[in-house]
């Protein structure tokens, strides 16, 4: 797990991680995850979550994608995205080493039998709980039922954006005969009846090609200035897989900022970002989730006692009790409301206003001040993994300097490796690698 943030104001943008990353049951405090997109413009990149995209680290992918790109530039951040995810469908190299598609299918078929295989035995065992027993027929109910379900679910969760490149003709043709060994031994499994191997194939491909908010995924961030941008932006997509050759990607908008004339600043968290919502909103978000749910409640709670009170009668009670419970929601909305603009005047707001203004140094500052908050916090709580840890890396990206390091942790010792600095420094010029000697 990670902790990360993009702090933003007219002037440049602040990119900090911390250095943890979970493998099974260890963790490691060593981890890269911030990294300039190009050595001459400025841009950088971040990630967070998977720190692989089929099977081939990120690190390695960005820094065949930032020799690539050379001193090639673009007028917005956003081209800069578009062209690396083109990058990652497209390039020999990567494409070569991906893991084959159908392990992705095959794995992802599998989620989805062990999901619906839990709620088969929670169900069953509900059911002798409350009967003494289960019938063959019971038992056959219940599988439908819940795999009905589960599919009526990822039918209606939102595409991503592979989907209008990728059909269900497409995805079927290309894996029946994967899914087709796989599918002798649900159907052995599971008694469902007609049509199940048609609907698991049109599982997989949902899930294949949906938004789906548990599936493992890659978040990457983008964070700088086109050549036709005086303000910086952050551009963030959660990234999965490749189907037919297709990335499956989709942009999340609630982590993309963009500083303009009338936004002047933005603070956005990435991964474990409840300790910078809290710093941000005056509340922890768990605690504002909780309290949220007790007014629901408790408010909810109300209305019989009420009902009794005034002693309705009883055929105008259904009545009532709905009139009651639309009253009820107005005035937690109300609540909420008013809650919500006493966090932007006395928290929001000012907090916004003074990071409008720093220096470039102090966005530094206050991005990895940030960062720092999370890790103490996992630290000192006994209720927390200690899933966000080690040195904090720091970049600061501003129209006129670029891509600047603030904190950097190396795995070598610099003295010991002046090579590495004679050779970083190497732009591509007219298709050609010279050594930069104005550095």
């Amino acid at each position: 797990m990670t902790t990360e943030i993009a702090v933003l104001n007219k002037q440049s943008v602040a990119l900090a991680a911390d250095s943890a990353v979970t493998t099974s049951s260890k963790v490691f405090q060593s981890a890269n995850k911030i990294f300039s997109l190009s050595k001459v413009h400025p841009v950088g990149i971040m990630i967070f979550a998977s720190a692989q995209f089929m099977g081939v680290p990120w690190e390695t992918i960005i820094k065949l994608y930032r020799k690539e790109l050379g001193s090639k530039s673009f007028p917005r951040l956003s081209d800069y995205a578009k062209d690396f995810l083109k990058f990652i469908e497209t390039n020999p190299t990567l494409k070569a080493n991906y893991y084959p598609e159908k392990i992705i299918v095959q794995q992802n078929v599998g989620f989805i039998l062990d999901a619906v295989t839990k709620q088969i035995h929670n169900k069953v065992k509900k059911h002798c709980d409350k009967t003494g027993t289960a019938s063959e027929d019971d038992i056959k109910k219940i599988t439908r039922d819940e795999f009905d379900s589960f599919f009526a679910w990822l039918n209606d969760l939102s595409d991503a954006d592979v989907r209008a490149s990728v059909t269900l003709e497409d995805f079927s043709k290309a894996f029946q005969n994967d899914l087709d060994i796989i599918y002798e031994n649900i159907a052995k499994r599971f008694a469902y009846g007609r049509n199940f191997k048609k609907k698991i194939m049109a599982a997989a491909y949902n899930y294949c090609t949906k938004r789906l908010p548990l599936k493992g995924y890659s978040g990457v961030v983008f964070a700088g200035f086109g050549d036709e941008e005086i303000f910086p932006a952050t551009e963030t997509y959660h990234i999965e897989s490749l189907i037919l050759g297709k990335v499956v990607t989709y942009r999340s908008s609630p982590h993309c900022a963009a500083i303009s004339p009338t936004v002047l600043a933005r603070l956005v968290g990435f991964a474990q970002d409840d300790m910078i919502s809290m710093f941000m909103n005056g509340i922890h978000p768990r605690f504002a989730k909780t309290a949220t749910d007790c007014y629901s409640e408790i408010l909810k709670s109300l209305v019989d006692p009420m009902v009794d009170a005034f002693n309705i009668p009883a055929k105008k009670q259904k009545n009532v009790r709905g009139k009651l419970n639309e009253l009820l929601v107005d005035i937690q909305k109300s609540l909420e409301d008013k809650l919500a603009q006493e966090q932007l005047v006395n928290f929001i707001g000012p907090t916004m206003q003074v990071v409008s203004v720093l220096p470039p140094l102090e966005v530094a500052g206050l991005a990895e001040a940030m960062v720092n908050l999370t890790t103490l916090q996992r630290q000192i709580s006994s209720q927390e993994d200690e899933s966000v840890g080690g040195p904090t890396d720091v970049a600061l990206i501003s129209k006129g300097d670029g891509f600047i390091w603030v904190k950097r942790k190396h795995y070598f010792d610099p003295e010991l490796n002046p090579h590495f600095f004679n050779t970083y420094f190497r732009s591509c010029v007219n298709g050609k690698e010279n050594i930069r000697d104005d550095i």
